[in-house]
């Protein structure tokens, strides 16, 4: 018997902070933007690292590079066949710590959760190195104030990511359209030419520079 009284709905006390409370359908675009950030960023950096590398190692390890790109794409091949399965089995979502909690036990997940951790830090410390080597290339004047370019990335970077997940896809949804249009650009651009830049033959009437006798 209610004795008149209305029902009510049990609310929370504290209110839901930004990202909490309902799911909320991310799309393909946006879930590109969310959630591959990490692989995407790593074709910035991860060739010219690979390239460096292997330079340091000497000129003829420079033809392992080949061998080197089928096996990342392998991984990421194996990545993504990875991915489907897990989605397969929990249709309704899930990171890796639920993942591996619901399939593997409490000593997996934790082991998930702190690769995820350590991954999630060193992207977002190479990313913001090679961003601002990237940006200081473009615009010398920024040479001197790499670390002051970093810290500013990381506190948009924070501040976008504590909006939650559906909010933080739809900010870096352009700027993830942007990237990959110029990488394919970048791409298309190399196959177009028949030798890179630096190694345009002289112009006719030119002498080259013969280094002098000491």
């Amino acid at each position: 018997m209610a004795y008149g009284l209305a029902r009510r709905e049990l609310r929370p006390r504290v209110p839901l902070r930004p990202g909490e409370g309902e799911k909320h359908h991310l799309t393909s675009l946006e879930g590109l933007a969310a959630l591959s950030l990490d692989a995407l960023s790593s074709v910035a950096y991860g060739p010219e690292a690979i390239v460096l590398a292997l330079v340091v190692a000497g000129t003829g390890a420079l033809t392992a590079t080949l061998s080197i790109t089928l096996a990342i794409t392998f991984l990421l091949a194996a990545l993504v066949v990875s991915y489907g399965q897990v989605i397969a089995v929990h249709p309704d979502g899930g990171g890796a710590y639920a993942v591996a909690k619901a399939d593997l036990g409490a000593t997996a997940s934790l082991l998930a959760a702190a690769s995820l951790v350590v991954d999630y830090v060193l992207t977002v410390a190479v990313s913001l190195a090679a961003g601002a080597d990237a940006l200081a290339s473009a615009f010398p004047a920024f040479a001197h104030d790499k670390l002051v370019v970093c810290l500013i990335g990381l506190a948009l970077l924070a501040a976008v990511n504590l909006r939650g997940v559906s909010d933080s896809a739809r900010v870096l949804m352009l700027p993830t359209v942007l990237f990959i249009v110029a990488i394919l650009g970048v791409i298309v651009l190399g196959l177009l030419r028949s030798r890179p830049p630096s190694s345009a033959p002289p112009s006719p009437g030119t002498r080259p520079r013969r280094c002098p006798r000491w």
